[in-house]
């Protein structure tokens, strides 16, 4: 369950890095999910509590926890997106739906 949040999670951080939206609320099973652009930050809260951040460094998104560990990153390569855990390990593929 973890790893499919975090692709959630790295997924919703790269639409932001690549659209000038001011913020997006996400609700799923009743928590709505907060994403605030900041700079090259997207931060995300829930109830106002912060959870984490996404930064763009380079061609990669780095998702860090509300305490600045890092849970992960997901990189262009190819037609693909590569998710890694906060370890380097690969623990998904995806491809981009239409241009981003």
């Amino acid at each position: 369950m973890r790893k499919y949040r975090f692709l959630f999670v790295a997924l919703v951080a790269m639409l932001l890095a690549s659209c000038a939206c001011a913020e997006l609320k996400i609700t799923i099973a009743g928590k709505t999910y907060t994403g605030r652009p900041l700079g090259n930050t997207v931060v995300y809260q829930v109830g106002g509590q912060k959870l984490g951040e996404a930064r763009q460094i380079g061609d990669s998104v780095s998702y860090r926890d509300a305490r600045g560990t890092e849970m992960g990153t997901a990189k262009p390569l190819g037609d693909a997106i590569i998710f890694r855990d906060g370890r380097g390990r690969e623990i998904g593929t995806r491809k981009p739906l239409g241009d981003k």
